[in-house]
């Protein structure tokens, strides 16, 4: 009998190199550059990966009728900590529930996204002493790219079973 091994790794590299190959064509496309497209994209993420699973996802966006304007930067930085905290959410938590809340307000972009699964310790994730090989590097990132924006990043503060969220705010919106 032939091993399935390989045809589900295979599978998964090709995914992966698909998605890669999207996320490169999405942040080189200047008509891509607005806030409908940025949230297209964020709710076709979260549908891939929750495919197979029994988690219901729900994106709270503002209305995407017009093509508000994003920069390039902002819109790649911004899907980028927002795929970071559903995988985190999909992968780790063993959440049943993820809601995303996306929002413009007074001149700031703000993305939280909850779960109902089980926390972590960010107070061990985010220390001084941290290695990587321990894992817990996406936090790190989303912490990095929200300061780079001119924002914030926050996440739930200590490991307790029940509700996990992730906050990230950017003042540069354009």
């Amino acid at each position: 009998m032939i091993s399935s091994k390989p045809l589900e790794l295979i599978k998964g590299v090709s995914k992966e190199l698909v998605e890669t190959m999207s996320d490169v064509c999405l942040a080189i496309n200047p008509n891509k550059d607005n806030l409908r497209d940025l949230v297209q994209r964020m709710r076709r993420f979260a549908l891939d990966l929750r495919i197979g699973k029994s988690i219901h996802f729900e994106l709270d966006s503002p209305p995407t009728e017009d093509l508000w304007p994003l920069g390039a930067n902002l819109r790649r930085e911004v899907f980028a900590i927002f795929k970071e905290a559903v995988n985190n959410s999909v992968k780790y938590s063993e959440c049943k529930n993820i809601t995303a809340k996306f929002g413009l307000e007074s001149g700031s972009l703000h993305l939280e996204i909850h779960d109902d699964g089980q926390g972590f310790d960010t107070v061990e994730v985010l220390s001084e002493d941290f290695a990587p090989e321990k894992g817990g590097n996406g936090t790190v990132n989303m912490r990095r790219r929200a300061a780079e924006l001119g924002g914030s990043f926050g996440s739930s503060q200590a490991w307790e079973p029940g509700p996990a969220f992730s906050r990230c705010s950017a003042r540069r919106i354009r």
